[in-house]
């Protein structure tokens, strides 16, 4: 009690803690029916959640952390933004030589090298391979929640909310999927009802691209998604009216 009377608790936050718990009991949800699966499980998850005048985005499953290797050698270096604070030199021997946490750069970074997200429902019987090392405990379930107040703005029926995972943010920008949804939707009947799921669809599409001699190609020949795709596009212009 003596905590409520102290600090009073937002909205805001009563809101981001039942999508966080929600994406925890569901992650535990995905460990039962995993034993009579004939592979493993993974799920990624993207939503919203409109509440007291505010949007809520959630994402599980994205590349939401920049993670970097560095090369075992006889040079051992602690750096921090191109500072180093510690060096030594030692012989490097065969038990010294494990693998690494993170492997490879950018995009094509993966854990152990075996999966390339550090967020995400399932997973929970994938090993590192050729090893009895399970990936599980180096991820997480919980999402990010991020909150745009929806009465801190005017909004028009242009203006929305795209989601998506990262099947269409692996191979088109911000900037992209911008300029395509405010393209199509200016070429659109006003008071079309699906408008807003063309539009989605419309950018599904994009980001898979053409199939030519060289396989899927979206725009400036290159390369389309070969991941998964799913698309939202959430009007915002009811978003603070009364219901």
């Amino acid at each position: 009690m003596r905590f409520f009377t102290e600090k009073k608790v937002q909205h805001e936050s009563l809101v981001i803690g039942a999508i966080e718990n929600a994406f925890k009991e569901m992650s535990v949800h995905v460990t039962f029916p995993r034993a009579s699966a004939s592979r493993p499980s993974s799920l990624e998850a993207a939503g919203d959640m409109g509440a007291c005048e505010k949007y809520c985005r959630v994402g599980s499953g994205s590349r939401d952390c920049q993670l970097q290797a560095f090369t075992l050698d006889k040079e051992w270096r602690l750096c921090d933004a191109g500072n180093i604070f510690f060096r030594a030199y030692k012989t490097i021997e065969d038990d010294d030589l494990k693998f690494p946490l993170i492997y490879g750069e950018g995009k094509k970074a993966r854990v152990m090298a075996t999966i390339g997200v550090t967020r995400g429902l399932g997973d929970h019987d994938l090993k590192v391979r050729d090893s009895n090392i399970y990936i599980k405990p180096f991820l997480s379930c919980c999402p990010e929640v991020k909150v745009y107040h929806l009465s801190q703005y005017e909004h028009g029926p242009d203006d929305v909310l795209a989601i998506g995972t990262d099947g269409l943010w692996d191979v088109l920008s911000n900037g992209e999927v911008s300029e395509a949804v405010t393209s199509f939707l200016a070429n659109c009947d006003p008071d079309d009802q699906h408008r807003y799921t063309m539009a989605a669809q419309d950018l599904v599409m994009r980001a898979r691209g053409v199939l030519r001699d060289r396989g899927w190609r979206i725009s400036n020949e290159r390369l389309g998604s070969g991941d998964d795709i799913s698309v939202y596009i959430i009007p915002l212009l009811h978003g603070n009216r009364e219901p």
